[in-house]
């Protein structure tokens, strides 16, 4: 809930061993940038 507060983070969503999908913002990002991995 309270990612605002924070700078700089990553998210990383696993599938089993596959990723499925990053998230990731840092200082300069206005808005989080979220990655998807489709293989």
């Amino acid at each position: 809930k309270y990612f605002y507060k924070i700078d700089n983070y990553e998210i990383r969503i696993k599938d089993g061993n596959q990723p499925r999908a990053l998230i990731s913002k840092t200082k300069d990002d206005k808005e989080p940038q979220v990655h998807i991995y489709s293989n």
